[in-house]
C-alpha cells in the first residue's frame, strides 16, 4: 500500500514539473509561476473528490482513476498546443486535469487503508505519498530531465503513475464505499482550505529565500521543493502523536502561524549551517516553515465521521478553493504590494484567526483568546521585521550600500553602490544583472548594432529593461519612432530611475502597460517571450539580454522554438539581436546556444565587444550604406566613438564570424529537452577555462564581412586574441602554473604587435587598460606581501589610475605607501578608500590590506 502511494507521489511530481514548465511557454512564466501551482493542487484535490464520490470499488475504481490520468494528460497537450486563444485558461485548465488522476489514487488508496486497517490513519499514507513527491522532484523533476529531456521524463512520470493504479487491484478488491455519508463540518473545510492556501504561499516563498542563500539554479530550487515535501510528509507522520482532541488542532493551527513568521528570522541559523552545503540550508529554512502544515488534513481526518476515502475526498474538495486563492491572493496580491514580510504577516494572522475561531466552536474561550493573541503578536512581529533579502550574505556584505530595494512577485530587486569595485550594480536576486562598471559597456552596443545593421529602425523592442543601458542607446538614434520595453519585473522598471545616466533618461517619460501608442518609448510589465508571440511582424528591431542561458526560466528565450516566436514578430527585413555570455558557459552548452541560434535564421551572424558575444539574426546579410554615419547627430557620433563604432569599417571590424557552419552539439537545445539548465554547474577553477576556450572555438570559425577593413580587422583581431590570452592567464594563475609578470607579458603581446597608429583605438585601449590593471594590483599585492613597499607602490599607483572608484586600490596603495615611510601620503589615500568604501575593513579586501601592514586606524578600524 504505502509502495503504491510513493511510486504514485513520485510521478505526480515529475508530471508537474514537466506540465508547469510546458506550461510557461504557452501562458507565460508569469502566469505559470503564479497561479500553476496552485491549478495543479485544485485538480489533485478535485480528483480526490471524484473518487469519493465514485460509486464503484476495487477494479474498476483503479481502472477510472487510470483513465483519469491518461486522459487528462492527453487532454492536457491538446490544450497547451502554442497558437490556441485563452491562452491563460488553457494553462490552468491544463494543469487540472493532468493532475486529477494523482488525486483519485490517493481516496483510493485511503479506501483500501481503512478495509485492511480501520484503525490506521491517513497520516503514513500521506507521509509516503510526499517522501515519493520528493524523490520524483530529484528523480523525475531534475535527474532524468537533464539526462534525457522534458519529454522522456514526462513519459516516464506517466508511467509511474499509472502503475501504481496497477497495484490498487490486488490491494482494493474488497474495498467499495459505503452508504454512510462522512459528516465533515464546515468549519474543517474552512479550515483545509485556508491552510491550502498558507501551505502554496509558505512554499513558493521559502523558494524566494533560498535563492537567495543558495542560489537560483535548477538544482538548487528542486532541493527546496524537495525538502518541502519531506517537511510536510514529516508533519503528516507526527499528526498521530498529536492526539484527535480539539486543542490538537488548535496547536497545530499556532505553530502554522510559527511557521509562517521563520522565513524571516532564519537568517542566523542559515549562516550557521552555511559551510555544510546546500541540503542543511534548505532543512532549516523550509522543515520549520511547513511541517506544521503537513498535520492539519490528518488531524481533521481522523475527527470527520464515515468511511475514510469518503472523509479524504471530502476533505480536500476544500483545497481547490485555497490552491486557487493562493495565486491571485499571495502571489500576485499582497507580495507585489507589501512584500514577502507583508505576506508573512499576513500568514501568522490567518492562521492564527482559524485557530480562534476552531477553538471558539469548540467553546475553548481560553484557547481562542490564546490562539488570537499568538496570531496578532506573530503578524505584528513579522510586519516589524525586515524583508528577508535584506538579511541575506549579498545584501548584507559590507562592500555595499543599498540605494533601493523593492520586491514583486517575480524578484527581490536592489540597486546598490559597491565601493570595492566603484560602481553602481543593480541585483535581481542575488545575481549582479548590470551595472555602470567598464564590464557593462557591451550592453550599449547591443543597443546601437542591430539599429545600425537595419536601414530603416522604425519600431525597436527592447526585451530585458536591466538598467536601460541599451534602451538608452537606441534611444539615442533619432529614426527610431517607437521603443517597446518588455519587462516581466515592475521593481526593475522602478529601479531603472536610478541609471539615468546610462538609459539617458527614456525612462522619464513612458507610456506604461499596455501603451496607447502615443509616447516614443513604452514599457509592458509582461513576460517577454508571451508578449513577442501576441505581436507578429511588428519591430524592425528586437534586442534583448535575458537571464543567463542556462537559468530555469531564461533558457527558454535561447531555443528554436523561441527564435521562431522572435522571427515571426520581426516585420520583414527585421534583425534580432542576442547575448551570449561566454563566460558563464561550459563550452558544450556554448556550441548548443549558437548552434540554435544558427539553424533559426537564414543568415546568422557572432560579434564580439569586450569578451561578450553578441548575436544578430536575419533574413539576409548585414550591409551598411557607406553615408549612414555621416547622417548620424554630433551626440550619438561621439558616443559611437567611445565605443569604437565611430565609422562603418570599425563596426564591420567587430564581427567575427558567420555561423552558417557552425558545428553541430552532441545534444541540441529545444523547449523539450533545456537540458544546460538542468545539469549541476562545476566549481573552481575549472569555470575560469570557460571564456578562453569558448572564444577559441569561435575564432575557429572567423570570417570577414564584404565592407570591413582588413588591416581594421587584423588589429581587431588582435584584441580578440589578446583577451583569450587574459582569459588563459588567469585560469593557469588560479592553477599555479604562472606567475602574474608571464601573464601580463602574453595578454600583451598581441597587442604589442600593432602599429602605433592602432594603439589608440578604443576597444585596443580598453583590453590594454584592464590588462594592467589586473596585473598591476596582483604584482603590487604581491610585492607587498614580500615587503617590498618602493615596488608594489609603482604597480598600484597604475592600477589606482585605471580604476580610481575602487576602494581596495586605494586601500592597497595606502599599504604601500605607509611601507615606503610616506605616511601622511598613507593618511590621505586611506580616507580616500574609506570614502569610497565607509565598512571597507569588514570586507575580505580591507582584512588583506590590514595583514599587508596597514595599520587600521586608516581604514577606520580599531
Amino acid at each position: 500500500m504505502f509502495g503504491a502511494a510513493w511510486l504514485a507521489g513520485a510521478g505526480a511530481m515529475g508530471l508537474q514539473a514537466s506540465w508547469l514548465a510546458h506550461a510557461g511557454l504557452v501562458g507565460g512564466q508569469s502566469v505559470a509561476g503564479a497561479y500553476g501551482p496552485g491549478a495543479y493542487v485544485a485538480g489533485w484535490a478535485l480528483g480526490a473528490w471524484l473518487a469519493a464520490r465514485a460509486g464503484v470499488g476495487g477494479r474498476a475504481l483503479a481502472a477510472l482513476g487510470a483513465a483519469w490520468t491518461l486522459g487528462g494528460n492527453a487532454l492536457a497537450w491538446a490544450l497547451l498546443a502554442p497558437d490556441l486563444p485563452w491562452a491563460t485558461a488553457r494553462v490552468l485548465l491544463a494543469l487540472a486535469l493532468c493532475a486529477v488522476g494523482s488525486g483519485w489514487f490517493l481516496t483510493a488508496a485511503a479506501r483500501a487503508l481503512a478495509a485492511r486497517a480501520p484503525r490506521e490513519g491517513i497520516g503514513s499514507l500521506l507521509a509516503s505519498n510526499l517522501v515519493g513527491a520528493m524523490c520524483g522532484a530529484l528523480a523525475l523533476g531534475l535527474f532524468a530531465t537533464a539526462q534525457w529531456g522534458r519529454d522522456r521524463a514526462l513519459v516516464l512520470s506517466l508511467l509511474l503513475l499509472l502503475a501504481s493504479f496497477g497495484l490498487l487491484p490486488r490491494l482494493a478488491l474488497a474495498t467499495k464505499p459505503e452508504a454512510q455519508r462522512s459528516t465533515t463540518d464546515p468549519l474543517a473545510f474552512a479550515l483545509v482550505a485556508g491552510t491550502t492556501l498558507c501551505g502554496l504561499g509558505l512554499e513558493w516563498i521559502c523558494a524566494r529565500v533560498a535563492v537567495m542563500w543558495i542560489g537560483s539554479e535548477t538544482a538548487q530550487l528542486t532541493l527546496v521543493v524537495a525538502v518541502a515535501l519531506l517537511a510536510l510528509a514529516g508533519g503528516a507522520v507526527a499528526a498521530r502523536w498529536l492526539g484527535t482532541g480539539a486543542r490538537a488542532v488548535t496547536a497545530c493551527l499556532c505553530l502554522c502561524a510559527l511557521g509562517s513568521l521563520w522565513p524571516l528570522h532564519a537568517d542566523r541559523a542559515l549562516a550557521l549551517v552555511r559551510e555544510h552545503g546546500d541540503l542543511p540550508m534548505a532543512l532549516v529554512l523550509v522543515v520549520p516553515t511547513l511541517a506544521p502544515l503537513g498535520a492539519v488534513l490528518p488531524l481533521l481526518h481522523a475527527r470527520a465521521r464515515g468511511e475514510s476515502g469518503r472523509r479524504l475526498g471530502d476533505l480536500v474538495r476544500a483545497e481547490v478553493i485555497g490552491a486557487l486563492l493562493a495565486g491571485p491572493v499571495l502571489h500576485a496580491g499582497l507580495v507585489a504590494s507589501v512584500g514577502i514580510k507583508g505576506t508573512l504577516a499576513a500568514l501568522c494572522a490567518l492562521a492564527g484567526l482559524l485557530a480562534a475561531v476552531w477553538s471558539l466552536r469548540e467553546r475553548d474561550y481560553l484557547g481562542a483568546f490564546g490562539a488570537a493573541l499568538v496570531g496578532a503578536l506573530l503578524a505584528v512581529a513579522a510586519a516589524q521585521s525586515p524583508a528577508p533579502a535584506l538579511s541575506s550574505p549579498k545584501l548584507v556584505d559590507p562592500a555595499l550600500r543599498v540605494r533601493f530595494f523593492r520586491e514583486d512577485e517575480h524578484f527581490s530587486v536592489a540597486v546598490v553602490d559597491d565601493g570595492v569595485l566603484g560602481e553602481r550594480t543593480l541585483l535581481t536576486d542575488q545575481f549582479r544583472a548590470a551595472g555602470n562598471g567598464p564590464d557593462y559597456r557591451y550592453m550599449q552596443a547591443l543597443g546601437h548594432l542591430p539599429v545600425l545593421l537595419h536601414p530603416q529602425p522604425r519600431r525597436v523592442a527592447v526585451l530585458a529593461l536591466g538598467t536601460g543601458t541599451t534602451l538608452g542607446a537606441v534611444s539615442l538614434h533619432d529614426e527610431v519612432e517607437r521603443i517597446e520595453v518588455l519587462e516581466i519585473s515592475s521593481a526593475v522598471v522602478e529601479a531603472a530611475a536610478l541609471f539615468g545616466e546610462l538609459n539617458r533618461g527614456a525612462l522619464d517619460r513612458v507610456t506604461l502597460e499596455r501603451g496607447d501608442g502615443s509616447e516614443r518609448v513604452a514599457v509592458i510589465v509582461e513576460d517577454g517571450r508571451r508578449t513577442l508571440a501576441l505581436r507578429p511582424a511588428r519591430y524592425d528591431v528586437v534586442t534583448m539580454e535575458p537571464l543567463l542561458p542556462d537559468s530555469p526560466f531564461g533558457v527558454y528565450l535561447y531555443t528554436p522554438e523561441f527564435y521562431a516566436v522572435a522571427r515571426a514578430a520581426l516585420a520583414p527585413g527585421g534583425i534580432l539581436c542576442q547575448w551570449i555570455p561566454p563566460h558563464a558557459l561550459e563550452p558544450d552548452s556554448f556550441v548548443a546556444l549558437l548552434q540554435a541560434f544558427s539553424v533559426s535564421f537564414p543568415d546568422a551572424r557572432a560579434w564580439l565587444f569586450g569578451t561578450q558575444v553578441l548575436l544578430t539574426g536575419s533574413a539576409l546579410a548585414p550591409s551598411v550604406a557607406p553615408q549612414r554615419w555621416s547622417e548620424l547627430d554630433s551626440e550619438l557620433l561621439a558616443t559611437l566613438r567611445e565605443l569604437g563604432l565611430g565609422q562603418r569599417e570599425e563596426l564591420a571590424a567587430r564581427h567575427v564570424a558567420e555561423l552558417s557552419d557552425w558545428e553541430q552539439p552532441a545534444r541540441r537545445l529545444r523547449d523539450w529537452d533545456p537540458w544546460i539548465a538542468w545539469r549541476a554547474k562545476p566549481e573552481g577553477s575549472a569555470v575560469l577555462a570557460w571564456l578562453p576556450a569558448n572564444l577559441e572555438r569561435l575564432e575557429a570559425h572567423a570570417s570577414s564581412l564584404a565592407w570591413g577593413e582588413p588591416e581594421r580587422e587584423r588589429a581587431l583581431a588582435a584584441v580578440r586574441e589578446s583577451r583569450r590570452a587574459l582569459g588563459w592567464g588567469e585560469f593557469e594563475l588560479r592553477r599555479g602554473e604562472i606567475d602574474a609578470q608571464a601573464a601580463r607579458a602574453r595578454a600583451l603581446a598581441p597587442l604589442e604587435r600593432l602599429e602605433r597608429s592602432w594603439r589608440t583605438d578604443a576597444e585596443v585601449r580598453a583590453v590594454r587598460e584592464e590588462i594592467e590593471f589586473l596585473y598591476g594590483m596582483r604584482t603590487g599585492v604581491a610585492e607587498l606581501a614580500r615587503g617590498n613597499g618602493r615596488a608594489a607602490l609603482e604597480a598600484l599607483l597604475g592600477a589606482a589610475e585605471a580604476r580610481p572608484l575602487r576602494a581596495d586600490v586605494h586601500a592597497y596603495v595606502a599599504a604601500a605607501l605607509w611601507a615606503s615611510g610616506k605616511r601622511e601620503a598613507a593618511q590621505v589615500a586611506g580616507e580616500r578608500a574609506v570614502t569610497l568604501c565607509p565598512r571597507l575593513a569588514q570586507t575580505p579586501q580591507g582584512a588583506r590590506a590590514l595583514a599587508l601592514g596597514l595599520p587600521p586606524e586608516l581604514l577606520g578600524a580599531r
